[in-house]
């Protein structure tokens, strides 16, 4: 047999590690073969308060990273006596816990009325009973659903006059309720504060139409703030914080946004705000698009929030991970027409999307919207098109929080949570979250 003169070498090296590994007390094969063949690393995965990294026994050291924590699991809820606690976990298995505030009892009632619009636009049109204050946050979707907020406010609005307006953005349907020439809801009632939008690119009449009929309110008697303004406290009367009760359990917080002082899409100029009811909070964001949403949550430590109304209608680009892993939403209302096909032809991206359901089942399956529409197809227009009706889905929706029963959900149609109906039975993929 021959040998090769490699594998010859080979044997012979051996055989010298034997020979000198028996030869030198103390001196294992081990130690013999990595002085003459080299080390070879065996990483183990290390880590501290900050980071993690491989390292060898040799000593090297590599891959260093700080921890990439999740959004974290309260795994002891907070009470009025005693601090909750969260636990954060990174996939290196470092963990961290956060302790959580007590409870504040929520004395006096909240309660947030997501109103039927008459159409099947999407559009916003909020009623906030605070205590004895009556707001009203936007009045869209169209200039015709003025009767209809009309007929469902004034349920509630005893003297004509709501204590605070907040417009947040300047698209139609948003303002359009505010912005009509004659019977506008600055016309019907009193607004004793206004508080609008910094920013806008528009150019629209509806624009137009809308800072008339706002100006001609503050020639009334109305105090008038830009959201920047209320953050900042840099006008008199302009509050950061707006007092919906006499013993302060109950507030209004005007939060900062970057793009109230910085170009953006228009959907991101949108007025931000945070209803306080002791330690519950309540998150309204506009139309806020992603860009917004990651300057929003970079800004603000945020907690847990008992309702979220969902960004832009529930589209594809609002309502983003980096805003929801913050504020863990238990409850989200969309305002929209489930299935209308006014601004695409994609059904994925009809309102609410199936990117922001995919997104919000994570953290809640207490989804509500109040109305959907059924689409026929147009041969003459080769597209579809929304049917003559709307059907309701949850109708009027009612978010009420007061100290005895904490937060309910009351719906003047029914109170079937989105994935149990059959619009999205039909129309939607349900996402691993909620099949459990």
């Amino acid at each position: 047999m021959k040998f090769g003169k490699k594998l010859f070498t080979k044997i012979v090296s051996l055989v010298l590690i034997i020979v000198l590994a028996f030869s030198f007390g103390g001196c294992t094969i081990d130690s013999l073969l990595e002085q003459v063949l080299g080390h070879t690393h065996e990483y183990t995965v290390k880590y501290d308060d900050n980071n993690h990294w491989k390292e060898c026994s040799c000593g090297e050291v590599i891959d260093v990273f700080a921890h990439d924590w999740d959004q974290g699991k309260v795994i002891t809820q907070s009470t009025t006596t005693q601090k909750g606690e969260k636990l954060f976990t990174c996939p290196c298995g470092k963990t961290k816990t956060q302790e959580l505030p007590l409870i504040v009892e929520a004395s006096g009632q909240l309660s947030f009325h997501f109103m039927l619009l008459g159409n099947d636009n999407a559009g916003d049109c909020v009623y906030v009973k605070a205590g004895d204050n009556d707001i009203l946050i936007d009045a869209g979707s169209r200039a015709n659903s003025i009767d209809d907020i009309q007929s469902y406010v004034d349920q509630y609005v005893t003297d004509n006059k709501f204590e605070y307006v907040i417009a947040t953005h300047a698209h139609q349907d948003h303002i359009d309720g505010f912005a009509k020439s004659e019977g506008s809801i600055f016309d019907l009632y009193e607004c004793e504060t206004i508080i609008d939008f910094p920013k806008t690119d528009s150019t629209s009449k509806t624009y137009e139409r809308y800072v008339e009929e706002r100006n001609a309110e503050i020639e009334k008697g109305a105090k008038h703030f830009t959201a920047l303004e209320c953050y900042n406290q840099s006008k008199q009367g302009a509050q950061r914080f707006y007092n919906l009760s006499e013993d302060g359990n109950i507030k209004l917080e005007i939060l900062y946004n970057y793009f109230y002082e910085n170009k953006g899409d228009e959907n991101d100029y949108s007025v931000c705000v945070m209803f306080h009811h002791g330690s519950r909070q309540f998150l309204f964001t506009g139309d806020l698009e992603k860009e917004g949403e990651e300057k929003l949550a970079e800004f603000y430590d945020f907690s847990q929030v008992e309702l979220f109304k969902a960004g832009h209608h529930g589209s594809k680009t609002s309502s983003n991970d980096c805003l929801l892993n913050e504020i863990q939403p238990k409850i989200c209302v969309v305002c929209c027409c489930a299935g209308s096909v006014e601004y695409t032809q994609e059904f994925d991206n009809t309102f609410p999307t199936q990117a922001f359901i995919d997104r919000i089942s994570k953290h809640t399956d207490k989804v509500y919207l109040p109305i959907m529409i059924d689409v026929v197809f147009n041969e003459e227009k080769n597209k579809y098109q929304n049917a003559e009706e709307y059907v309701l889905m949850n109708g009027n929706i009612v978010v009420s929080s007061d100290g005895q029963t904490g937060v309910t959900v009351t719906c003047s149609n029914n109170n079937t949570i989105l994935k149990d109906t059959d619009w999205f039975k039909n129309n939607r993929t349900c996402p691993t979250d909620w099949l459990n």
